[in-house]
């Protein structure tokens, strides 16, 4: 049976208030909207007018950075969040939106290090916790990313993706009961989702509990997981 674990990622793309007070000029309130109703051109051309006036303005910098990143364009966002560092080196949330740009990017390494750096500058940015928890599991980093959700999870008690990532983590590790644990507690919180069943299924057959194993593909299957389906039929038909 292949496994089926897969790492939920969150793009936690930080807002400008965390950034940056009101702005008072009414065309960076306008690229702001745009910025929030999704219509990133219009926003990247505001900002960048903007910017003709004062190149070295970190906040525009970091709102057309945001822009950029929204509209898929990184390597532009990249350059943005760059530049404004130069100007604004202790803020939290540059580095945290550069570090998301290279998580996009594949760049794990790079997104490690700039979380590292957010969690250096507030060190209660538990999102840049999430981000390097999964930047640390694609480079097969587990214990690493078993660190992080562990810090996360002291404190977020009631995300049920939390404590899938933190069982997909275990799983990969090893650990399947405590995997198991993880597991049942995203469900506990959501049932709807197949995966959380499938993955937990999936540490109970390594532990050879084979019942409940296969009660959990069923319950997978319900849920549409013709995967899960194809298994039970294969492995469980017998069980019960």
């Amino acid at each position: 049976m292949n496994s089926k674990i897969i790492y939920t990622f969150l793009f936690l793309l930080i807002q400008t208030v965390v950034c940056a007070q009101d702005p008072g000029n009414e065309q960076v309130k306008v690229g702001l909207d745009a910025l929030d109703k999704g219509d990133y051109v219009r926003a990247i051309d505001i900002f960048t007018k903007e910017l003709k006036a004062d190149q070295s303005n970190s906040d525009l910098l970091f709102y057309r950075g945001n822009a950029y990143f929204a509209n898929e364009q990184f390597n532009k966002a990249l350059t943005d969040f760059n530049n404004a560092i130069k100007v604004d080196g202790a803020n939290a949330s540059l580095f945290f939106n550069r570090g998301n740009c290279y998580y996009e990017m594949e760049e794990y390494e790079k997104a490690i290090n700039d979380m590292t750096e957010t969690v250096k500058l507030k060190n209660d940015f538990y999102e840049a916790y999430r981000v390097r928890s999964s930047a640390y599991f694609n480079i097969e980093n587990y214990k690493s990313a078993i660190s992080d959700l562990s810090k996360i999870i002291e404190f977020i008690k009631d995300d049920a993706s939390l404590y899938y990532d933190f069982g997909n983590a275990l799983f990969m590790s090893g650990e399947y009961s405590q995997a198991i644990n993880q597991f049942s507690d995203a469900i506990k919180l959501d049932n709807t989702k197949a995966d959380y069943f499938f993955n937990r299924a999936l540490s109970y057959f390594y532990l050879e509990i084979n019942l409940e194993g296969c009660a959990d593909l069923e319950d997978a299957s319900k849920l549409g997981d013709d995967e899960a389906l194809n298994y039970y039929q294969e492995f469980c038909k017998d069980t019960f």
